[in-house]
């Protein structure tokens, strides 16, 4: 009987470590995927910039393609895009650039005349 009860409090022993382990290894796992998160969102990049060069195109500069904005379904936009070739490097420039407001929204350059963006 007192060995019965001795195996009893050993097993109880060895539960309590598996959950304890269980719940460390829990807490572990959230505090990784915590550091991921906060460390993989991006403040500035190639789509995230907090402010754009102002770029001055040299009275040297050559146009070299042009074309205007197409709406697509709810947004409004008008206006043009010139890129120019300014001493081997080339400048987009928005002329009379307009667009409705919106969460999101991009600018597509495109050789295409109808753009299907998914």
């Amino acid at each position: 009987m007192i060995q019965k009860t001795i195996q009893m409090n050993d097993d109880k022993k060895r539960l309590c470590n598996v959950f304890r382990n269980v719940k460390m290894m829990r807490n572990v796992f959230v505090l990784l995927l915590g550091i991921f998160l906060f460390t993989s969102c991006e403040k500035e990049g190639k789509l995230i910039l907090k402010s754009l060069k102002n770029d001055i195109i040299g009275s040297g500069a050559v146009l070299k393609y042009s074309g205007v904005f197409s709406p697509t379904s709810g947004i409004t936009t008008s206006g043009f895009a010139k890129i120019y070739l300014d001493n081997n490097e080339y400048k987009v420039k928005l002329e009379n650039f307009s667009v409705s407001d919106g969460p999101d929204l991009k600018v597509y350059l495109s050789k295409e005349i109808h753009l299907s963006i998914s």
